[in-house]
C-alpha cells in the first residue's frame, strides 16, 4: 500500500456530525471541489458534486461505502436495472431505488422538473409521452421530489417494532410511508407493468433508455444526494453504538441501504448483549448486531443479508456467487479505526 494512501486512511473521519444539515449539500448544479479519491474506486465519480463540508478523508470513507454496497446491489453501478421479480416494479441505479417503495419516483420526477429537455432526449417519442404522463400524475399527489430519503432525518433512529423498515422484513405489510402506500404507488406499478415490463423483465428498448438516463451526470448526482441522506442515518447509528472502525461504518451503511436500519427491539437486544458481555471486541459486537437484525428478515432473504454483512465484517466472503476480498478490491485497511466529527 502506498505511504500516501496509508497516511490518508489513518486520518479517516466520518463527516457531518451534529452540525451537519442537508442544506450543506447545495443543489446538484453547483460546483464543488472534489479531491482525488485515494481508494481503488470502481465507481465513476466524475462530475459528482461533493458537499463542501466533506474533507478528503470523508470523501474516501463515503466513496468506499458506495463502492461496497453498490457492488452488492448490482454489477452495473450507477446504471444497474432490475424488473419486477421482487414485486417492486422497476429498480434503477446504484442503490436500486424502486417504484414499489416510492423511492424511484422522486428521482425521476426531480430530473423531469429540473432537466426536462435533457431527460426527454433519452427516450423515443412514445416512451417520453408515457413516462412523462406517469410522472405528472405522480407529482400531483406527491409534490415532494428529492429527497425521499431526507424524510429519514425526521424519523426516530429506532422506530417502534410495528414500523416496516424494509421489504425484506417479516412485517413489511405495514408500509413505512403510509401516504405513498396506496394509490400513487399502485398507479406507477401498474404503469410499469403495462408499459416497460414483459414477464417481469424490463423491455430491451426501455432498458437502454433508462440506463442512459441513469448514467447522465445530472441523474448520477441525484443518486449521490440520496445516498448522502443514508450516510446521515449511518453516522447516527455509528455514534449511538459507539463503534470505532471503518468496518463498522461500512456494515452500518449496508444495513441502512438494504434493511432500513434497526428498530427498538434490535436496540434493546443489543444493549442487553453488551451489558452481559462488557469485554467483547467490536468484531464480536458487529456479529451479534447482525444476528439480531437477521431475526426480522424473511427466511427467503436471510442468507443474502447474512452473506453481505458477514463479508463486510470479515473482509472476505461469497456474495451472489462471487468470492470477495474487499480490502484488496478497494485498497483500504481492514479494521482501520475512525471517529466521527
Amino acid at each position: 500500500m502506498p505511504a500516501l494512501l496509508l497516511i490518508l486512511l489513518l486520518s479517516f473521519t466520518l463527516g457531518c456530525g451534529e452540525n451537519f444539515s442537508p442544506e450543506a449539500y447545495g443543489t446538484p448544479d453547483e460546483e464543488y471541489p472534489s479531491d482525488q479519491l485515494q481508494i481503488c474506486s470502481k465507481l465513476d465519480f466524475s462530475q459528482i458534486n461533493w458537499p463542501t463540508i466533506f474533507n478528503a478523508a470523508t470523501q474516501n470513507s463515503f466513496a468506499l461505502a458506495l463502492n461496497v454496497t453498490g457492488s452488492f446491489e448490482g454489477s452495473q453501478s450507477w446504471t444497474t436495472i432490475a424488473g419486477d421479480s421482487d414485486g417492486q416494479g422497476l429498480s434503477l441505479g446504484l442503490l436500486q431505488q424502486n417504484l414499489g417503495s416510492g423511492t424511484l419516483q422522486p428521482l425521476l420526477a426531480t430530473m423531469n422538473k429540473s432537466h426536462k429537455s435533457k431527460m426527454q432526449a433519452f427516450f423515443s417519442t412514445s416512451h417520453w409521452t408515457s413516462i412523462s404522463a406517469m410522472l405528472d400524475e405522480w407529482t400531483k399527489t406527491n409534490p415532494v421530489t428529492i429527497s425521499s430519503f431526507a424524510l429519514a432525518a425526521f424519523q426516530p433512529l429506532f422506530p417502534s417494532d410495528s414500523v416496516a423498515l424494509s421489504p425484506l422484513d417479516e412485517n413489511y405489510d405495514e408500509p413505512l410511508f403510509e401516504s405513498l402506500a396506496t394509490t400513487a404507488v399502485t398507479k406507477t406499478l401498474t404503469w410499469a407493468r403495462q408499459n416497460i415490463l414483459s414477464n417481469k423483465v424490463v423491455k430491451a428498448d426501455w432498458k437502454k433508455e433508462l440506463q442512459a438516463l441513469s448514467n447522465s451526470a445530472e441523474y448520477r448526482n441525484y443518486q449521490f444526494r440520496e445516498a448522502l441522506h443514508l450516510h446521515l442515518s449511518t453516522e447516527s447509528y455509528f455514534k449511538y453504538f459507539g463503534f470505532k472502525t471503518l468496518t463498522a461504518y461500512l456494515f452500518l451503511y449496508d444495513v441502512v441501504v438494504q434493511n432500513g436500519g434497526f428498530n427498538d427491539s434490535h436496540k434493546n437486544l443489543y444493549q442487553q448483549y453488551v451489558k452481559q458481555n462488557p469485554n467483547t471486541n467490536e468484531t464480536q459486537k458487529l456479529k451479534k448486531l447482525l444476528a439480531i437484525r437477521l431475526t426480522s428478515v424473511r427466511a427467503q432473504y436471510r442468507d443474502d443479508v447474512n452473506a453481505r454483512k458477514s463479508t463486510i465484517i470479515n473482509g472476505t466472503g461469497i456474495v451472489h456467487g462471487s468470492q470477495r476480498n474487499l480490502a484488496k478490491e478497494y485498497c483500504f485497511q481492514n479494521g482501520l479505526q475512525i471517529s466521527p466529527l
